[in-house]
């Protein structure tokens, strides 16, 4: 937001080739949420899935309250890279945690809300920016992130209330609690049920197995038949990046601008609706029908800008025509409409199912922390896109989608 560059006078913010066209540093955090997958910086395992999302919620609490103190730039990015900590390990835990206490059949759509409610979180802090952006001073852009420091201790208190995962619970061998936890969530407390029984003795002979072979290795994932769906849970996830949603997300203000909307507040309105659209369906129809819409709307988007559109001497972007400023606006929408109900969707819940138990945690770290990965490369790529060529960034992210396909 533009009183947040303004205080701290930051040149960097802005491409020096063409300012109109911000960079963006929250890369930092975007670093920080991939280190947070890998094995020195897990802490699932020792201190619980439910005590890491209240870890991770503080954390990125901290952040928040770094990030409003914004003493200097400098200040910022440290606390971005706070922040960062705490939300890759929520984005880590959290689809670990309700793949481990959901039962099968509803597993994939309880994973989904997760990614439901972090898109219905992007659009509501892009509505949050909007209804703050006329306030005159830092309030602007000090009152957003003094949200988040109460959305997080919120966050942190209220898995004070949630259940021990059991598969957990019986993995430290705290069995009775392992199998209380169980009757409570599947047979309202009754212990003798013949599915919680039969569910409590799987998960018991699981772990067993485990302990047997002695199988803690990362590099069991990369063995035998895991090997396939280690680079399955590695496809989705990576090129979950490469659809160009994040690259639209982060830049939809710049884009719509682009677009001809030239009002900062439309421009936030825009993006905070492309945060609201969500769906649920089968894994191979919509990961394939999803690609080819996505790849449909950045081909006619990139035909829009590269036929309907001139750059001046500065860089400055315009489309010579109402229908086609249009155009490109109906399919961004369109855009986010394919991601959402298919890579948007799946990309989270079908690598939290494809693992073997003994090894989700540590494949669900792997695919998330490759999925982090590529939105730091995403993020830093569409400005440089946006810069150098106004139709480039859609053929590209089109061209990904085809291959998606």
């Amino acid at each position: 937001m533009t009183s947040l560059i303004r205080y701290h006078n930051n040149p960097v913010i802005q491409l020096p080739k063409h300012p109109g066209v911000p960079a963006r540093p929250a890369g930092v955090d975007n670093f920080v949420h991939q280190l947070s997958g890998l094995p020195g910086f897990r802490v699932d395992c020792r201190y619980s899935r439910k005590l890491s999302i209240i870890i991770g919620s503080l954390l990125f609490g901290v952040g928040a309250a770094m990030e409003t103190a914004g003493i200097d730039l400098g200040f910022l990015f440290a606390a971005r890279a706070v922040a960062g900590l705490g939300g890759g390990i929520m984005s880590n835990v959290i689809p670990m945690y309700h793949s481990e206490i959901a039962p099968a059949f509803i597993r994939g759509r309880l994973i989904t809300l997760f990614q439901l409610a972090v898109t219905i979180g992007i659009a509501l802090g892009y509505f949050v920016c909007l209804g703050t952006q006329s306030i005159s001073g830092d309030a602007a852009w000090r009152i957003p992130f003094g949200i988040q420091i109460f959305t997080s201790i919120g966050l942190a208190a209220s898995c004070l209330a949630l259940p021990y995962s059991p598969r957990w619970l019986i993995f430290v061998n705290r069995n009775a609690e392992g199998l209380a936890v169980l009757a409570d969530m599947r047979a309202g407390g009754d212990q003798s049920d013949p599915d919680v029984r039969r569910e409590y003795d799987d998960i018991r002979a699981e772990i067993e197995l485990e302990r047997k072979m002695a199988e803690t290795s990362w590099v069991e994932l990369f063995k035998g038949t895991v090997l396939k769906r280690t680079l399955i849970g590695l496809f989705i996830q990576t090129f979950q990046q490469f659809t160009g949603i994040n690259g639209v997300l982060y830049f939809a203000p710049t884009i719509f601008s682009q677009a001809g909307l030239n009002s900062y507040t439309s421009s936030l309105v825009a993006t905070g609706i492309t945060g609201l659209p969500n769906s649920i369906l089968s894994v191979r129809p919509s990961l394939i029908s999803g690609a080819a819409i996505q790849a449909i709307a950045m081909f006619v988007i990139g035909g829009v800008f590269a036929g309907a559109s001139s750059t001046d001497s500065v860089g400055k972007v315009t489309i010579e025509s109402q229908s086609a400023e249009w155009t490109i606006v109906a399919f961004i929408f369109i855009f986010i409409a394919g991601f959402a109900y298919s890579w948007g969707a799946v990309g989270t819940v079908y690598p939290a199912e494809i693992f073997p138990m003994r090894l989700r945690s540590k494949g669900m770290s792997l695919t998330t922390g490759s999925n982090w990965l590529f939105n730091i490369v995403v993020s830093f790529i569409t400005p440089v896109f946006i810069a150098d060529t106004s139709s480039g960034l859609y053929f590209f992210f089109g061209s990904c989608c085809v291959i998606m396909t």
